[in-house]
Order: structure tokens, then C-alpha cells, then sequence
């Protein structure tokens, strides 16, 4: 039985741990105007928070669209609607930049940033129920407290919801009785936020990173503060830009919207990984995640994008194979694909030219940006083959050897010149190699 290609993916799955997660699927909402920022879940669907027409859509699970809230008014010179901040029912009151919205009470609370206050949906009518109207920072009670640019929204375990205070740099929070009080200050820009098993997670705008903030105390869960970037790999190594958007899935797995990348990443274990990157994705900011999927507000684009965390079942991979995990996982990072008609063919052989397209592939999905070139001198390979750039590359690191100048790319490949190149990969990346 022929079991290199087997070999080959659990070898490479002990770095998996450095990689990126799969690209994602994409999907535009049917209403095109609409420029989405905060979501939530609902029972039958998701509820969006809209910066562009100033309103609350409710989106059902078969696509319908309503508008639970606001009014579009009229259009100012540039065709965008005007917007103010005005109560009223449901179908009178007025939002100015609908920023976040999470569940309070028998409703749910809507962040107004440049109004710096907090409104109350119900099923009747929209209330302000904090701030003032006026940019400051006061604790107390209801309308006679003050925010300044409040952005991101979270459900806390009580009842109460957490308040991104963006333009303060703090964390308040609104109680059941409408007490405003204040959890956490110092914070560089906090956007996104999220409340899950007793601790806060926080997107950091301004110090690109993800805090965690437990009893009142914070630390950086994610990235450099104050240092910007694009890496994946362990967590003390990550960097990114700009988050805006953070949610926890309920197995511990940190999503957020690495916004100045124009990337959704994740946090899984000890390990950064990109989920996707696409140049349509402009400017991902809330999440949520919504059966397998995790769903993108998206407002430079207009568009909630629609990611599919679902894996990848293959016909010929055995339930419980030993092979089976790898597999999946190596499919799910974007390192393999499978070969037609919901099969892998896992029994099938791998040559040089494949694994160094695998080795190409870990490389650019840790450093999304980078080009890979080389000056190694092959005979057998040209920059226009399927493999060229990566094999003159790989050749050029030492990651693969080529005798006298020849590649021979259609060769399988043996397990020790396989074991031998991840070696030499895993080495250069700072992994411990040691015996």
C-alpha cells in the first residue's frame, strides 16, 4: 500500500499549528444600499445595524428583509440620507450612525457614536436610554450620564451590556436599572467587543490588538501593542491592524476582523490563523456566527459577507482513520484540495513538484504578503510552470535540494527527502527541532 502522500499531510500537519485557516465563500446581501456594521443573532435570522440609510433591518432566514426601526429620510447632496437622533415608534425615530447592537431587557440597546449615546429598541418604540447627547465622560444614571463616541456592544451574564467607550478609552457598563458605570480605562480606541465565559474580549483600534479584560484587569491576548502588522503563527509572534470586530465561538475560539488588513482572522488554541482575505473584503467589522457560518459586516463594501466554517468530508477518508484528522485539517487550512467527485484519493502518491507547492503555500499563508522568488539555476524548471516559482524558491532556501542543477519535478518524492525538506522548513520558521 502506497502511503506517502499519507505520510506527507501528517508530517505537515504538525505545522499546521502556524497556518492560516481555509478561504472563505462569499454572499451579498439582497439589500444593496445597505452599508452593515453591527449584527446579531436572532431567532430566525440576524439583525443589522445599517451607517448608510441610518436604520435597523431585520434579515430572516430565507433572505427576507424588513426594517424593524428607523426612518429613511432624505438624501443630503451626495445622495446618502440624512440622519438624526430623534425618538419615536419604531417607524418615526431617527438614528444618526447606528454603530453596534446587542440584546438589554426585552429588546435590544443601538450604539450612535457621533451622537454619543445609547438607544433602546422594544417592539413598540426607539428610547435614548444613556448618555446625553453631549461628548464627556460621567457614570450615573440614564440620559444624565456621558460617552464619548460609543461604538461596539456586548450582552453581559446579568443582564447588563458592556459599552465600547472608544473616544474615552475606557469599557462602561449599563445595568438592568440603567446605571452607567465605568470597568475598565486606558484602552487605545476599544471597538469591538464580546462577553464570554466570565471575561471581555476587546478589539483595540488604536493598539492593534485583542485584549482580554477579566475582574477589571487587562491583558493582550493578541498581537503588540501599539506595534501594527500582518503575521500568523504562535500568538507572541501575531500582529495585525486595526481590529474592529471580535466574537467567541463557544469552543473557545477567538474570531475578530483584522480590519487594516482587510482580513478575518482567528484565535485557536496558542495559534493566529488567517480565515480569509479576499480584496473584495474591505472593511470587516462585526461578527457573528450563525449556524456553520460566520457572518461579516462589511461597510466600505456594503455587503454582509458569509464565510463557511463547515468541513470537508471526502468520500475516501474513512471515518476514525488514522489519517483522517490530518486530512481534514490540511484541506480546511487551504494546503490541499481534493481531487474531484467528493474524493482525496488519499492512497495516492506525491512528487517534488507537489511538495514544494505545499512548502510555498505554508510560507505564504504565514506571510500573506510576501512573494516568493528565487536565484537557484534548475534545467528542469521555467518561472511559467505550474510549480516554477515555488520549486526555484524552495531550492534557493535549501528547503530542497536539486543535484547538478536538476529538479526532476515529477519524481515522487521519497519519506526521507520529505522529512528532510519540513525539517529544514520548520527550522527556519524558529520551531524546536531538537531531538
Amino acid at each position: 500500500m502506497k502511503r506517502t502522500s499519507i505520510v506527507v499531510i501528517l508530517i505537515i500537519a504538525l505545522l499546521l499549528s502556524m497556518l492560516p485557516s481555509a478561504f472563505a465563500t462569499e454572499e451579498q446581501d439582497s439589500f444593496s444600499s445597505a452599508a452593515p456594521s453591527g449584527l446579531i443573532v436572532t431567532d430566525d435570522g440576524y439583525l443589522m445595524t445599517d451607517v448608510y440609510n441610518k436604520v435597523v433591518w431585520k434579515v430572516t432566514g430565507d433572505g427576507t428583509v424588513t426594517r424593524l426601526a428607523g426612518q429613511i429620510c432624505v438624501s443630503d447632496v451626495s445622495g446618502e440620507p440624512i440622519g438624526s437622533t430623534a425618538d419615536g415608534t419604531l417607524t418615526t425615530a431617527l438614528f444618526e450612525n447606528p454603530w453596534g447592537i446587542a440584546p438589554f431587557l426585552d429588546g435590544y440597546v443601538i450604539s450612535e457614536p457621533d451622537s454619543h449615546v445609547i438607544r433602546y429598541i422594544d417592539n413598540r418604540s426607539v428610547q435614548t436610554a444613556a448618555g446625553n447627547g453631549t461628548e464627556g465622560k460621567r457614570d450615573g444614571y440614564g440620559i444624565n450620564t456621558a460617552f464619548s463616541y460609543p461604538t461596539g456592544l456586548a450582552a453581559g451574564g446579568k443582564g447588563e451590556v458592556y459599552i465600547a467607550d472608544t473616544g474615552n478609552g475606557a469599557i462602561r457598563r449599563l445595568d438592568k436599572n440603567g446605571q452607567v458605570t465605568t470597568v475598565c480605562t486606558g484602552l487605545s480606541e476599544p471597538t469591538g467587543i464580546c462577553w464570554w465565559n466570565g471575561a471581555l474580549y476587546v478589539a483595540e483600534t488604536g493598539a492593534h490588538c485583542i485584549s482580554k479584560i477579566e475582574n477589571g484587569k487587562r491583558t493582550v491576548l493578541i498581537g503588540s501593542e501599539g506595534e501594527d502588522g500582518y503575521t500568523d503563527g504562535y500568538v507572541a509572534a501575531a500582529r495585525l491592524r486595526d481590529p474592529q470586530g471580535i466574537i467567541v465561538d463557544e469552543d473557545g475560539t477567538v474570531y475578530f476582523s483584522d480590519t487594516g488588513n482587510h482580513a478575518v482572522r482567528c484565535l485557536r488554541g496558542e495559534q493566529v490563523f488567517t480565515v480569509s482575505k479576499d480584496e473584495t473584503v474591505m472593511m470587516p467589522r462585526s461578527l457573528i456566527l450563525l449556524g456553520d457560518n460566520l457572518l461579516v459586516a462589511d461597510p466600505f463594501s456594503r455587503t454582509v459577507w458569509t464565510i463557511s466554517l463547515k468541513e470537508t468530508k471526502f468520500e475516501d477518508v474513512a471515518e476514525g482513520s488514522w489519517y483522517e484528522e490530518a486530512i481534514c485539517e490540511s484541506v480546511r487550512r487551504g494546503l490541499f484540495n481534493g481531487v474531484g467527485d467528493n474524493r482525496f484519493d488519499p492512497e495516492g502518491t506525491t512528487n517534488r513538484a507537489m511538495l514544494a507547492k505545499m512548502l510555498g503555500n505554508l510560507q505564504q499563508q504565514l506571510n500573506r504578503d510576501e512573494i516568493l522568488i528565487g536565484d537557484a539555476s534548475l534545467t528542469d524548471v521555467t518561472p511559467e510552470d505550474w510549480f516554477g516559482d515555488v520549486a526555484l524558491w524552495a531550492v534557493s532556501c535549501g528547503y530542497m535540494d536539486a543535484e547538478n542543477g536538476v529538479f526532476d519535478p515529477m519524481r515522487e518524492i521519497t519519506r526521507e527527502e520529505m522529512t528532510l525538506s519540513l525539517f529544514r522548513f520548520a527550522a527556519a520558521l524558529g520551531a524546536d527541532t531538537s531531538m
